[in-house]
C-alpha cells in the first residue's frame, strides 16, 4: 500500500515569543497524518526558541519527524529559508511565520488537488485576518482591525490582496509571471511541490522580498491553483514588517532590481518583455543581441547609471517613488 505523502512544514521563527507556541500549536491540531516540522530560529533576542524547546515532547509524540535548529547569530530570512529546505525531506512544503496560524484542516485540503494535477506545483487557501490576542478581526479601509463584519472593506486578507493587484484568484491570470512582476497577489500559507522548489533555490541576500521573488520564479515553470477555502490566518499586529512602508519600499527596489539583473544574465527574452513593459517608461529595441536603452527604472533614484552584463548594456535613470 502506497503511503500518503510526506508534508514538511517549515517555520523561520524570530522574536515572536507571544505567538510561536500558537503557531505549533495550529500545525499539532492538524489532520493529515504524515507531517513533519522543521524549525530553524534566527537567534532570537527574547523567549521564542525556549518556548520552542518547551514544545518539543507534544511534537516529537504527534509528528512523524521534528527537527528543531538554532543559528548562532542572526543571519536573515534567505539564509534562515535555505537552511530549512535543506532540512526538509516531504514531498510538499508549507513554509508559515512564526506568528501566524494554520487552520484546521488546511493540509489535507491544500494537498488534495495537487494529487489529483500533477501540472499544479502550488495551491493557496484564503487568509482570514486575525489580531494580536488572536481573535478573527476584519479590516477597515485604512487596514485598521474591526470586528463588524457588514462594515468591513476587507472580509479577508484575500479580498485586500484583490483590491490592489486586481488579478481574480479564480481566473486565468492568478499565479502567472505576468501579473506577479507588478504586485504579489499571492496569499500566505501556500503548499509548494518540492520538485519545484529545487529547481529555483536557493534564496539569495539580493532578493530580501523572498516571497515575490519565490513567486515570480515558481510562476516560470509551474502552475498555481486558488481554492476557495479558509486555510490561513495572518495575524495583523503592531511589528508586522509589511507596516513599515519605508522599509518596503526599498526592500522591493533591491528585489526588482535582482530579477532584472537575472534576466538579463539569461537572456530570456520572453520575461525581458514582460518586466520592460511593467518597470519601463520607454520599449527596447533588440539589435545584434544587444540591449540598447532605457529612460528609467520604476522605483529607484535620480542618477544616470550604466553597466555591462556580457553582451548587455544598460543605461537608465533612477527616479524616486
Amino acid at each position: 500500500m502506497n503511503l500518503k505523502p510526506l508534508v514538511s512544514v517549515v517555520i523561520p521563527s524570530y522574536n515572536h515569543e507571544a505567538y510561536v507556541e500558537a503557531t505549533i500549536n495550529s500545525i499539532l491540531l492538524q489532520d493529515y497524518p504524515r507531517i513533519e516540522l522543521v524549525i530553524v530560529d534566527d537567534a532570537s533576542k527574547d523567549d521564542t526558541w525556549n518556548k520552542v524547546l518547551s514544545l518539543r515532547p507534544r511534537c516529537e509524540q504527534k509528528l512523524e519527524r521534528v527537527v528543531l535548529e538554532r543559528n548562532e547569530s542572526n543571519r536573515g530570512t534567505c539564509f534562515t529559508l535555505n537552511k530549512l529546505m535543506s532540512l526538509a525531506k516531504g514531498d510538499f512544503i508549507l513554509s508559515i511565520a512564526s506568528d501566524d496560524i494554520l487552520l484546521s484542516g488546511a493540509i489535507s485540503v491544500l494537498l488534495t488537488p495537487m494529487i489529483y494535477d500533477e501540472a499544479i506545483g502550488v495551491v493557496v487557501g484564503q487568509n482570514r485576518i486575525m489580531d494580536e490576542c488572536g481573535k478573527i478581526c476584519f479590516w477597515d479601509e485604512n487596514r485598521k482591525n474591526i470586528y463588524d463584519k457588514n462594515a468591513a472593506v476587507y472580509k479577508t486578507f484575500n479580498d485586500f490582496i484583490y483590491s490592489y493587484s486586481g488579478v481574480n484568484q479564480f481566473g486565468k491570470s492568478y499565479g502567472r509571471y505576468e501579473e506577479l512582476v507588478k504586485h504579489n497577489h499571492i496569499a500566505n500559507g501556500f503548499l509548494v511541490r518540492r520538485k519545484v522548489l529545487d529547481c529555483i533555490l536557493p534564496f539569495v541576500s539580493e532578493a530580501p522580498l523572498e516571497d515575490w521573488w519565490w513567486h515570480w520564479q515558481m510562476s516560470k515553470i509551474t502552475c498555481y491553483k486558488s481554492i476557495d477555502t479558509p486555510t490561513f490566518c495572518y495575524r495583523w499586529h503592531a511589528m508586522n514588517s509589511i507596516k513599515n512602508r519605508d522599509l518596503m519600499l526599498r526592500l522591493a527596489r533591491q528585489t526588482l532590481w535582482y530579477e532584472w539583473k537575472s534576466l538579463l544574465k539569461s537572456g530570456d527574452r520572453y520575461y525581458i518583455e514582460v518586466f520592460s513593459r511593467v518597470h519601463f517608461k520607454r520599449k527596447y529595441e533588440w539589435g545584434l543581441g544587444r540591449f540598447l536603452y532605457f529612460e528609467r527604472v520604476r522605483g529607484i533614484d535620480k542618477k544616470w547609471h550604466e553597466f555591462h552584463i556580457g553582451k548587455w548594456s544598460l543605461k537608465f535613470r533612477e527616479r524616486g517613488i
